[in-house]
């Protein structure tokens, strides 16, 4: 089977020759960084391989099948180019061209031969890529002491006390209905939009203020929503919620007019359209589901 190598040399230390049998203290650290930073990222890629340190120069090297001796080099490229989100090839890296850049010392790192420890030396600080988070949208409903709306970015306030505060995003028109409840005990069907990596990285968005007697049934939808991805599921998790509504026009009302923060697939909308057919005059209806019939025609354009 065919081989390749990845071979790191330590040359000169303090513009003096490096002879692996007569090393200084400074130039043996050094070395002995290098190559343990070395192994750290090759071990990281294949368990595969084979190390080997030559007499006379300091020189160390990575042996293995060629697949993996360029999975290595593959995976230092990367991190050379800031393209990396291993945390091991990127720190170690960065200890090997702390040294590679340090001028008492000169090293050589070549791949099939080939110098590209200048590549090492010129690369802007070597550091994991930051990778884009990853949010989770859900329906849910909140509680609390409304003292405060408003800002140029409209939004609204909960105090539980203590210092302990809420804040959830609003628009313009939506911060102005809410005005009237002001230093009120009031509750919120909001959308919580968060990051399961990061518990401090949760924005809520208003979608509407429900009465008391609504919140049962809206946690309860809100939960039994959030529990699935199936869309059959969820088209019956709406007949359900309309057929045990005991204020159908006004939960139904609730719904249609913030169906964007709650509903992505197109049946779940047209579906909240058969349920409001009935009630399409009803004037907490109408203008609402007017709205979302047409979103459903241009969303129905382009299929």
């Amino acid at each position: 089977m065919e081989t390749e190598k990845l071979e790191i040399i330590l040359e000169y230390a303090n513009n003096s020759y490096v002879n692996l049998d007569n090393m200084s203290i400074e130039a043996l650290e050094s070395f002995l960084a290098v190559t343990n930073a070395l192994k750290n990222i090759a071990g990281s890629v294949s368990t595969d391989i084979n190390f080997s340190i030559k007499k006379g120069s300091a020189c160390a090297a990575v042996f293995g099948t060629k697949t993996d001796i360029y999975n290595v080099y593959g995976r230092i490229e990367e991190a050379i180019n800031g393209e990396s989100d291993d945390d091991i090839v990127t720190s170690n890296l960065r200890e090997i061209q702390k040294h590679i850049k340090n001028e008492v010392y000169k090293y050589q790192f070549k791949f099939a031969n080939e110098n590209f420890d200048n590549k090492i030396r010129e690369a802007k600080k070597i550091v994991k890529k930051r990778s884009k988070n990853f949010y989770k949208h859900e329906l849910t409903v909140l509680t609390g002491y409304f003292n405060e709306v408003g800002g140029n970015d409209p939004n609204y306030h909960f105090d539980y006390g203590n210092g302990l505060k809420t804040t959830i995003e609003c628009d313009i028109p939506q911060a102005l209905e809410l005005r009237e409840y002001l230093y009120q005990n009031i509750s919120c069907l909001v959308q919580k939009k968060y990051s399961p990596d990061d518990e401090n990285n949760t924005t809520y968005y208003h979608c509407a203020v429900i009465k008391n007697e609504q919140t049962r049934i809206f946690r309860k939808f809100a939960e039994d929503l959030n529990s699935t991805t199936d869309l059959f599921a969820r088209i019956d998790l709406l007949y359900d919620f309309s057929e045990y509504s005991k204020s159908v026009i006004e939960d139904l009302s609730i719904l249609v007019s913030c169906y964007n923060y709650l509903f992505q697939d197109i049946n779940e909308l047209k579906t909240l359209l058969i349920l409001t057919k009935n009630f399409k005059d009803n004037p907490l209806i109408k203008d609402k589901r007017e709205k979302l019939i047409k979103e459903f025609e241009v969303l129905m354009n382009k299929i």
